[in-house]
Parts: structure tokens; C-alpha cells; sequence
């Protein structure tokens, strides 16, 4: 049976193929040489990813979700990225401003509470990559991390993963987890404007290339205007910011809606 695409997914495939060749394009680094943007593992298993959902057709279309023409959907649309749940060294990494907590243990509770805390029935809640760090247990994957979205989804919550490079092996494996849709990247209408979602920012050249299109992303830790080898990449205009950070660190440690992550101030 032939199935008939809609526009808004045939935009969404389009742009996806463009993010791809985008993290496979060198740029100049801070040490002077230039590399893609992304690993060529990270690269190889998002294009798979991609293949296998431009065969789908997703549960919610997101641009009536969230303009409310989607009568049966009664939920909010949550974002949220870079949990890195078990990770033993993000602390010391991001620093403990961002994340004050003293133990992963500490850290997993307060994420996980603030999820919970947060969305309801019905409503949808993006990951925007870099779930967990939990060790693989042979035969059984990801045990801790999988209870948690578990937690998650019987509240009634659709949870959707936008790849991160941290939700994939090395060796090109997604990791198996308890989530109900994956996507290398996503986008979506919002009050006239394109909201394009991956984990990795995308410059401006990009979003330049699709008028009125901002980013939502994760992958920075921040706001990528704190981080000077990245400002140079994606210059800001002073009138407007075409960058959304959903990266915990920037969203009170909890999910956001759309209206929240635009409502905050620029940078």
C-alpha cells in the first residue's frame, strides 16, 4: 500500500537530510584544524535512524499540538536535554553551578523528581539526546535507566528521543531504550515560524537558508553564547536569537514547554 506523505513530513525528512550533511561538514576548529562537526559514528547511526523514520508515520503531528487543532490531544509538549543520568563525572564537567549536586545518586534524584513533577497525562515530553551513561548490563541493557522512563511513562507520558550522541555506541549501536519514538532530528510549527530540533546546534548559514526557522537544541551544556569556541560559528544577532537551548542546565534542571524555552531572556 502506497502511503501518501504529508507535507509537513516531507519538510521534516527534507531538513534532516540537511542537518546530516551539516554534521559531516569540516569546520574550523579552536586548534586550528578542521573537522565534521560530529564523529563519523555518531553521523553513520543517525542516518540510519533517519532512514527508518522517513518509513513511519508518527503518532502526533506537533504543529497541531501545539496550535490546538489537534482536538484529541489535551497534553503539553515538553523539552528537555543532556540528562546524562549516571554519569559520574558531569559535575566536574559542566561545573557545580550548573548542577548542584555532590553524588550521581543526588543528581539522578532531583532530574528524575523534577520530570515527574512536571508532566502529566497525556502530555508528550522530547528528549533532546544524551540520556543516561548507565553501564550496559549483558542480556539486559539498560536496566536503572529504563526503570526511570518506565516511572515516566505510566504516568500516561509519550516520551520521544531525539538522538544525542550519547545514545549511541561507538560501534554505531543506538541504545535500547524505553522510549516511544526516536528521531535523528525533528521540526514543527509554531505561531508561523519553523522550530527545527536536534541535538547538535546548527549554524546560522542553516537557519539562514529557511527564513523564520529558529533551533532548538541540546548537546552545549548552556546556552551556546557561554561558549566562546562556538560564537564564532553561530554569530547572534542582536535583534534576535535564533537559538533555543533545551540543555537541563539552562531550564532549571526540569522540562519546558515551547512558550517557556521562548520566553526566557536572550542571551
Amino acid at each position: 500500500m502506497k502511503v501518501t506523505m504529508l507535507p509537513d513530513a516531507k519538510k521534516t525528512i527534507s531538513m534532516g537530510e540537511e542537518y546530516l550533511n551539516f554534521l559531516g561538514t569540516p569546520h574550523l576548529c579552536q586548534d586550528g584544524a578542521f573537522r565534521p562537526h560530529a564523529p563519523n559514528w555518531f553521523i553513520d547511526a543517525l542516518r540510519r535512524v533517519h532512514s527508518e523514520s522517513a518509513k513511519k508515520i508518527p503518532k502526533y503531528n506537533l504543529s497541531t499540538c501545539l496550535d490546538g487543532s489537534n482536538k484529541s490531544f489535551i497534553g503539553r509538549v515538553y523539552f528537555i536535554s543532556d540528562l546524562h543520568l549516571f554519569h559520574v563525572n558531569i559535575v566536574k564537567f559542566v561545573g557545580i553551578e550548573k548542577r548542584p549536586f555532590h553524588s550521581t545518586e543526588e543528581m539522578n534524584s532531583v532530574i528524575v523528581a523534577n520530570i515527574l513533577n512536571t508532566v502529566s497525562n497525556g502530555d508528550i515530553l522530547i528528549i533532546v539526546g544524551d540520556i543516561t551513561f548507565e553501564r550496559v548490563v549483558p542480556g539486559s541493557g539498560y536496566p536503572e535507566t529504563n526503570k526511570i522512563l518506565h516511572e515516566i511513562q505510566k504516568m500516561g507520558v509519550y516520551i520521544i528521543n531525539v538522538i544525542g550522541n550519547h545514545d549511541c555506541t561507538k560501534d554505531g549501536h543506538i541504545m535500547r531504550l524505553a522510549v516511544d519514538e526516536v528521531y535523528a532530528s525533528l521540526n514543527f510549527e509554531y505561531k508561523n515560524r519553523t522550530i527545527f530540533v536536534s541535538h547538535y546546534p546548527v549554524d546560522v548559514a542553516f537557519l539562514d537558508a529557511k527564513p523564520g526557522t529558529l533551533n532548538l537544541h541540546g548537546h552545549t551544556h548552556a546556552s551556546i553564547w557561554e561558549l566562546p569556541i562556538l560564537t564564532s560559528l553561530y554569530p547572534k544577532n542582536a535583534s534576535e536569537f535564533r537559538h533555543i537551548s533545551a540543555n537541563i542546565e539552562t531550564t532549571e534542571l526540569r522540562p519546558m514547554t515551547i512558550e517557556e524555552l521562548l520566553a526566557r531572556p536572550g542571551p
